[in-house]
């Protein structure tokens, strides 16, 4: 086989990876809630608080439901703030929230793990 069709051969798989993507198909903002919904190819929704994205925290209900889905799929993107975000990002955390938020994020789920009456944990079970 030539180079040429190992590099096309590479190149239709790649294609087929990025097709078989679970990509966005639809985004709304409810203001009652304030949260950012998204609809993904595969029939998933995400749904986060607008508050939860450093970016997007302080922003008017109008300018959050002028929210438009990237020509990828996988990012969001709001033109009055000229904010993108990624829905990797909003599903991982990461590049969403600010350090803090991620930090104080983190802390509450292994506090949550160890929580006293939980699991059949006792007080006296965990170091002071």
């Amino acid at each position: 086989m030539s180079t040429l069709q190992n590099e096309y051969k590479n190149s239709e798989h790649k294609h087929d990876i990025r097709r078989s993507l679970n990509r966005a198909v639809s985004v709304r903002y409810h203001p009652e809630s304030r949260c950012v919904v998204v609809l993904m190819s595969s029939g998933t929704t995400i749904r986060f608080h607008a508050r939860l994205a450093e970016k997007l925290a302080n922003s008017k209900p109008e300018i959050l439901a002028n929210v438009e889905i990237t020509s990828s799929g996988l990012g969001l993107y709001w033109p009055d703030l000229n904010v993108n975000v990624s829905i990797p990002g909003i599903m991982t955390g990461r590049g969403v929230f600010s350090e803090e938020q991620w930090n104080l994020l983190k802390f509450n789920q292994m506090h949550e793990k160890h929580r006293p009456g939980r699991f059949g944990l006792k007080r006296t079970d965990l170091a002071p």
